[in-house]
């Protein structure tokens, strides 16, 4: 499989326009399949994860742990 990754908007039409330039690579007459990336937002899922993965990083640091802030 090969990818391909382009940025692209979306018109005040509704539709998805591939630049001209990447039309070569896709495949004529057949069927080929997109994978749409969204930009991440900040919603209440990510940010409990964030915040109990940063929770749990920092109850496990220990004294011990303190040699290497000085590297």
């Amino acid at each position: 499989m090969q990818t391909l990754r382009i940025q692209m908007s979306i018109g005040n039409n509704g539709i998805v326009s591939i630049p001209l330039e990447y039309l070569q690579f896709l495949p004529k007459e057949k069927q080929f399949t997109a994978i749409i990336e969204l930009p991440n937002t900040e919603n209440n899922e990510n940010k409990e994860w964030k915040e109990m993965t940063e929770k749990a990083f920092i109850d496990s640091y220990s004294v011990s742990d303190e040699i290497y802030d000085s590297i």
